[in-house]
């Protein structure tokens, strides 16, 4: 019976090769967006590390009444392990960048983790080749120069080489051995970057150049725990509290009121948890809504087809056929097209995701993912055809088993009362009403982007150029790292065209940035959970000058705050408004911990965007760097030049200064910010390319159901217009019908927008989500679109020969 089944649905497909084409590409472009958009969320959600028992594993999120941050201090940390009784391991990581070379080749910049020495036995990793590293292998601070490789840097740098295991290579200037290769498998344990290489946490100080190790006030490292058999989440964390609450006791300045979150690992803990599956969930929805009305547009062609074809069902009805068995011979039809489509539309997320594997975001860290079709991308690709299938093949078939025997072998035309509701009627205001939503979610967000471009960042990008060099991965020392630092600047000053030139420690809006808690002078102490926390930056004279940041109040950084000098800042409004209300900020004092050295505020300037586009002023803090090195620095110009000649200069007079350093991140200012603007312009791209294609498949399903219903009520247009009916009259009557049946979509898609306000509110820059102009523009678009598609069936209405008509059956 199947195969029968299978054999004449073939056939019938077959004999209308226009409608099977149509209805293939409208299931392919639905199906397709679905499963390009969840491969790219399987990519950034649900793909596995590549390890044993993942379930088991936890993320350590530290909370204090001010924010949730996902890192540790070391002690902490350190303190956590020996202590605990619920986790049968717990292992610290670190996000780095390194410069590595080997035989005198020039320095290559890569990304990998500073692991603590039980990283891999708590994951249960095993190296391919050689060994991984072990708790043995991070004892002494700066004695274990060895490191692990992951499968993709073994191919790519080192060519695949089976001898990897035991090779030297140079990293900061210092030898290192590499120990073994990674599983291919294995993406390391944070699920948008994949690291490169991996060195023991007791190489940290010397690859970074910094003694942040025994600071229990520098929590900068992901911690990560597996829970012992049979133990939950819930008692591991009221375990885990109960050390942090003797933690706050010992340490009463760093750990008083802290307290521990634990949650899964693979997206910095919680921090960007949110963001990433409300991104997602949008993203999903969307596509989801597109796949909906392909499948309405659809089920309107069927209902069309089924109409034309109620004499063959009659037929086969009188001559035995059971309505079951016309429904699943209907129903294998539709089954057929959701597979033909189903395939196109997984060919077309195979080729849209080797674009998205082309590019590159505007940032030297490997933050997105490799997109692939794995059988978790193919499987949701079948469900979402055979879901497809029901939900435009199952009312059309059971409509076409209902028709009238007589009438239908008469082959009598079906009655089309102009005031009776079908379920075509409902498909089409269905389809306009999904159309509407998504045209409404998609001008929101061309909107918010063309306002995120237009906001006030506390910085002009236009005409400026940066580039960016780590001292640290060159092996210099803090005296050699001035006085290139100097020399560059003179360097760059000099030249001609440059206008204004600084360097900053880490650029605002990138992916490196700093804060630290605030202890004001003549203020209480607060305890260690309530110190009210600013950004923290680092910045050289000039660098006000060549980012055009406004200077309120005070005065400048300058060459007189060496670091033999009283330290001073620069604070923006937000630290005043929230930290010194009603006062005069200049000439007050703060320092970073209770005991640290006081820090004179010389200057206010404007608020800024400095970790998102979306956030609210917070409090900031920019620190002279001549009174507090960093090795990592990015220089910034401002020249009317072109930004490439700019750029061209910038490198240049970096690379006569030390041909070795590695140079990354150079290039406009503007592409700089690239990261930054990277959400609003994939939504803005993905909704509008979706609004654009939901508008279309409406415009075709108004203009189909339009079209076949003129046809449908030749005759009764001919009557009318042979008993005197003119032209105007009829168009009017015809196009009165649709009218309403949009102006009931629209109606239902207005409401259904506003309801989902909340939704895109996610993905909006300082946009409402019930913007009223928004609203009008959409209903206006969507009302044209439809007019156009209804106006070319209404012209050929009244266009009717009479007698022509009145002959028509």
């Amino acid at each position: 019976m199947l195969r029968h089944n299978l054999i004449f649905a073939f056939r019938r497909l077959r004999s209308s090769p226009g409608f099977t084409a149509a209805a293939i590409v409208t299931l392919a472009l639905g199906i397709g967006a679905n499963a390009t958009i969840f491969s790219l969320v399987n990519a950034v959600v649900f793909r596995p590390f590549g390890v044993e028992r993942q379930n088991e594993l936890v993320s350590f999120n530290q909370r204090t009444s001010k924010e949730q941050i996902p890192t540790l201090s070391y002690p902490d940390y350190e303190d956590y392990r020996d202590r605990n009784t619920v986790f049968s391991g717990i292992a610290m990581y670190r996000t780095v960048a390194m410069s590595m070379s080997r035989s005198g080749a020039k320095n290559s910049r890569l990304w990998g983790y500073e692991i603590s020495g039980n990283y891999f036995d708590l994951l249960g990793v095993q190296a391919i080749r050689g060994r991984v590293l072990h708790p043995s292998d991070d004892v002494k601070r700066g004695g274990h120069p060895l490191a692990v490789i992951s499968y993709s840097c073994w191919q790519a740098r080192f060519g695949g080489d089976p001898e990897i295991a035991g090779q030297q290579v140079k990293i900061g200037g210092l030898d290192y051995t590499i120990v073994g290769v990674t599983p291919r498998a294995f993406i390391g344990t944070e699920l948008i970057y994949t690291p490169e290489i991996f060195v023991p946490l007791a190489m940290a100080e010397q690859i970074e150049q910094s003694k942040w190790m025994n600071d229990r006030d520098n929590s900068n490292g992901l911690v990560i725990g597996r829970l012992k058999p049979g133990v939950s989440l819930k008692s591991a964390q009221a375990a885990v509290n109960s050390i942090a609450t003797e933690l706050g006791r010992e340490y009463p300045k760093d750990d008083a009121g802290v307290s521990i979150v634990l949650s899964p690992p693979g997206m910095a803990g919680t921090f960007l948890r949110g963001a990433i599956t409300g991104f997602s969930a949008v993203l999903m929805a969307v596509a989801g809504m597109v796949l909906l009305i392909a499948c309405v547009n659809l089920a309107s062609l069927l209902l069309a087809r089924a109409s034309d074809r109620r004499k063959e069902t009659a037929i086969r009805l009188a001559l035995g056929a059971s309505r079951g068995q016309l429904l699943r011979q209907l129903l294998t039809e539709s089954l057929m097209l959701s597979v033909a489509g189903g395939a196109a539309g997984i060919l077309l997320a195979y080729w849209l995701g080797d674009l998205v594997n082309v590019w590159r975001p505007p940032v030297d860290v490997p933050v997105i993912p490799h997109v692939v079709m794995d059988t978790r991308v193919l499987l949701f690709s079948a469900l979402v055809s055979l879901l497809s299938a029901l939900l435009f093949g199952l009312a059309p078939a059971l409509q076409s088993t209902r028709s009238s025997l007589v009438g239908a072998i008469k082959n009598e035309a079906p009655s089309e009362k102009l005031r009776r509701l079908n379920l075509r009627d409902i498909l089409v205001a269905t389809q306009v009403a999904l159309s509407v939503v998504l045209l409404v979610g998609s001008i929101l967000v061309v909107r918010s982007l063309q306002h995120a471009l237009s906001l006030n960042l506390g910085f002009e990008p236009e005409h400026a150029a940066v580039l960016s060099y780590d001292f640290a991965s060159q092996g210099y020392d803090e005296e050699r790292g001035r006085q290139f630092q100097r020399r560059l600047l003179d360097k760059v000053r000099s030249m001609p065209g440059i206008e204004a030139a600084g360097i900053i420690d880490a650029l605002p809006l990138s992916l490196n940035f700093s804060d630290s808690g605030i202890f004001l002078e003549g203020k209480p102490e607060p305890r260690a959970s309530d110190v009210p926390v600013a950004n923290l930056y680092l910045i050289t004279p000039g660098y006000l000058q060549a980012m055009r940041t406004r200077l309120i109040a005070g005065r400048d950084l300058d060459q007189r705050d060496n670091k033999d000098a009283p330290r001073v800042a620069l604070v923006n409004e937000a630290f005043v408004r929230q930290l010194l209300p009603g006062e005069n900020p200049v000439g007050k004092r703060f320092r970073h911990r209770a005991t640290g050295k006081w820090i004179q505020i010389a200057g206010v300037v404007e608020d800024g965007k400095y970790r998102s586009l979306g956030e609210s002023p917070s409090p900031t803090v920019f620190e002279q760097m001549e009174q507090v090195w960093i090795p990592q620095q990015t220089l910034v110009v401002r020249s009317p030049l072109a930004e490439t000649e700019t750029t061209r200069l910038l490198r240049r007079a970096v690379l006569e200064l030390d041909p070795s350093l590695t140079v990354y991140n150079d290039g406009s200012l503007t592409s700089a910010l690239g990261l930054a603007l990277f959400p609003a312009k994939l939504v803005a791209v993905v909704l509008a390319a979706f609004g654009l294609l939901a508008v279309v498949l409406a415009a075709t399903g108004v203009y189909g159901i339009m079209a076949y219903a003129v046809s449908r009520r030749t005759r009764e247009i001919g009557i009318r217009m042979a008993l005197g009916a003119a032209p105007s009259e009829v168009a009017r009557v015809v196009l009165a019908r649709t009218a309403k049946l949009l102006a009931v979509g629209i109606t239902i898609g207005f409401a259904l927008a506003f309801a989902l306000g909340r939704f895109f509110s996610q993905i909006l820059y300082d946009v409402s989500a019930h913007d009223p102009l928004t609203y009008l523009c959409a209903i206006a678009l969507m009302a044209a679109v439809a007019f156009v598609a209804c106006w070319v069936p209404a012209r050929r209405a009244i266009q009717v020969d009479p007698l022509t008509a009145l002959r028509s059956e």
